[in-house]
């Protein structure tokens, strides 16, 4: 993949063209500061990145001014993929509707996944191993704010991403499925380390003591009930418990029939309640 141009339309800026190989943009001095003045640099990387899909919500063009810079205005990257020349058109008025245009054929994504996921696929084809199409982008059009630190971390200090060896994996030839599945384990593994902190805070609060102590308690209660279950099983194995288990049978088809009973006297005096009426006036005053 190669970036050629970046522009905007209608025009708000002069188009910038990328040649082959490094491409550097410097700032002029100037002796009434210590300072470079601004000619654009980062906010030229930051066209690009949101060129290239970056969520709207990261990307500090949606802070530029409307009165300096129009939302409708659409800022495009032509770039060549495998050999076929791509232009993608973002505006930031329509930021989660990118316009990619692949053969002179333009399409508007519903959304910027639905975009990404597309160029992924055309970048990676059937070895993608899961590598995103920004995800790949990352260790090559580095945050400025990411200081530079690390390799990894190419990213904004303040966003607290975690470090992502997978593109540089793949860049590297290495596989990142194995990488992938690492990931996984450790995840199972922190998971497992959550579950137990959580248990453990639960006992304190419940028991009022660590765990330890509530190991103890735990046995004393297991001893307890093991001595009822032999008493139990003494019970059952006692020459009179078929005498008690008979009368405790019996008894309890005695209660079955009882409740039986029950229902049906109470849906009998449901039905007899609403009988009384009111006595008529005339017969009143017959009565008087």
């Amino acid at each position: 993949m190669r970036i050629k141009r970046l522009y905007t339309d209608p025009p708000a800026i002069d188009p910038i063209v990328f040649g082959e190989g490094v491409n550097i943009i410097l700032g002029e001095s100037d002796a009434t500061s210590s300072k470079n003045n601004g000619v654009g640099k980062s906010l030229c990387i930051e066209f690009v990145n949101f060129a290239l899909l970056k969520r709207k919500s990261d990307s500090r063009v949606t802070r530029i001014p409307k009165a300096a810079f129009d939302p409708a205005t659409f800022i495009c990257i032509d770039f060549v993929m495998h050999g076929i020349p791509y232009t993608i058109r973002r505006s930031v008025a329509e930021a989660e509707r990118p316009r990619i245009t692949v053969a002179d054929r333009e399409t508007t994504f519903a959304k910027v996944e639905d975009a990404t996921d597309f160029l992924a696929a055309r970048l990676f084809g059937d070895d993608r191993s899961e590598i995103g199409f920004r995800e790949i982008l990352g260790p090559l059009v580095r945050d400025e704010r990411s200081e530079f630190k690390s390799i990894v971390s190419c990213f904004d200090t303040k966003s607290r991403i975690p470090d992502n060896y997978a593109p540089h994996l793949m860049l590297l030839g290495i596989d990142v499925d194995i990488y992938r599945s690492i990931k996984g384990i450790q995840k199972e593994l922190d998971d497992i380390g959550t579950e137990e902190r959580r248990i453990k805070d639960s006992v304190q609060l419940v028991r009022q003591k660590d765990l330890d102590e509530a190991r103890s308690d735990l046995n004393a209660l297991e001893e307890e009930v093991d001595k009822i279950r032999e008493g139990i099983d003494a019970l059952e194995n006692a020459a009179t418990y078929d005498l008690i288990k008979d009368e405790v049978l019996e008894i309890e088809h005695l209660m079955g029939e009882l409740r039986g009973r029950k229902e049906v006297l109470s849906r009998r005096s449901a039905r007899l309640a609403p009988i009384a009426t009111e006595q008529s006036v005339n017969g009143i005053y017959m009565l008087s």
